[in-house]
């Protein structure tokens, strides 16, 4: 139901409603003069009530008739269902004119020239649930917009501002966001599968429960973002930058983080199974019951690193360094550990069967911290 403006005689309807109130006025008028003459006379008294009572019914009956005349007048053009004016009708003409609104955006954007989007300034706009997919958008600048919810699927984004934007919901699968500025934006629960954010300055931002497995973000910026509950398996983030970042619970099987600095980041229960860090810097970061099964890790830094229970099982951690780490818990069971380091590292609790190409000296201080550990609980 769609309800359209109407010019209305307001004027029309004012003298119309002084005149449908003039015979209740005058009947009621009657009755309580003929009350206050009445005295004692319980006759009188009662013709004037029952004047009155009759004022009050025909008042009702007037306002239901005038009611009706202006909404007649006002709805030519709009058939209302019986016993109407429902809740819902407003709701649904709302829904339908921001369908409507969002349709209008993208023809708008559609047909603009190539050289008007680059300098296109959309920030501060409100895009809830509009459709750009596909859309050239390059350099496009979306900073403080609202995109909830909006389908951005395919559509070039490259180079486009996206500053404290809000991106929560929406879709960007196979968009391609390289060297898109999206500092401070929020993109919760976002769908960024296939992503194309090679270069992309995510610093600050909120990416968590989001999804953006098999997405490309080498040399992408992502410092001290949240990534909790993020997706990310099979995603290519080699260099990217995840210093200090907040990546409780996030999937990162098959991915790769050759080169990524992860140095200061909370990675609690972190899911790396296969991944690839070869290089990669975590020193001094929390990553306590993470797991990295499987995984590359030759020549990793972990010095100074929480690593409470984390799982190296069959990890290749040639030339690691572990240095002052805490590995009390930690699962070596079938790794590589060539060249290791380990010093001043706490190998309390460690499982290290079927471990291959352990230094010497390592299992020695391995062999003694557990001793030690042994004899101090035994007291």
């Amino acid at each position: 139901m769609t309800i359209v403006n109407r010019k209305n005689n307001n004027f029309g309807f004012i003298t119309a409603e002084i005149f449908f109130l003039i015979k209740p006025l005058i009947l009621m008028s009657v009755g309580l003069i003929v009350m206050l003459f009445a005295g004692t006379h319980l006759l009188g008294f009662i013709s004037g009530f029952t004047f009155c009572l009759l004022s009050l019914f025909l008042l009702r009956a007037q306002q239901k008739q005038f009611y009706t005349l202006k909404v007649k007048n006002n709805s030519d053009q709009v058939n209302f269902p019986e016993n109407s004016f429902p809740e819902n009708s407003f709701q649904e003409n709302q829904v339908s004119e921001e369908s409507k609104s969002a349709e209008r955006e993208r023809n708008w954007i559609e047909k603009m020239a190539p050289q008007e989007k680059k300098n296109l300034d959309l920030s501060d706009s409100s895009l809830v649930l509009v459709d750009l997919s596909n859309l050239e958008l390059t350099s496009v600048n979306f900073s403080r917009a609202y995109l909830s919810g909006s389908n951005l699927d395919g559509a070039n984004l490259k180079y486009t501002r996206l500053e404290s934007a809000n991106l929560s919901d929406a879709q960007l699968v196979n968009a391609n966001l390289s060297d898109a500025k999206l500092t401070g934006a929020n993109l919760s629960s976002v769908n960024c599968t296939r992503a194309n954010l090679r270069h992309a300055n995510l610093k600050n931002s909120n990416i968590s429960s989001a999804t953006l497995n098999h997405a490309q973000l080498i040399g992408a910026n992502l410092s001290e973002a949240n990534l909790t509950g993020i997706n990310l398996v099979g995603a290519k983030l080699n260099y990217a930058n995840l210093s200090g970042v907040y990546l409780w619970n996030g999937d990162l099987r098959d991915a790769q983080l050759v080169g990524a600095d992860l140095s200061n980041a909370y990675i609690s229960s972190g899911q790396f199974r296969n991944a690839n860090l070869s290089d990669a810097n975590l020193k001094n970061s929390q990553l306590s019951c993470a797991k990295f099964k499987d995984s590359e890790l030759k020549n990793a830094n972990f010095s100074g690193s929480e690593l409470i229970g984390a799982n190296f099982k069959n990890a290749d951690l040639e030339n690691a360094n572990f240095e002052n780490a805490n590995l009390r818990n930690a699962n070596f069971e079938g790794a590589n550990l060539t060249g290791v380091n380990f010093k001043g590292a706490d190998l309390r609790f460690v499982k290290i069967d079927g471990v291959k190409e352990i230094d010497p000296k390592w299992l020695s201080v391995w062999e003694k911290a557990n001793n030690l550990e042994v004899q101090e609980t035994n007291r």
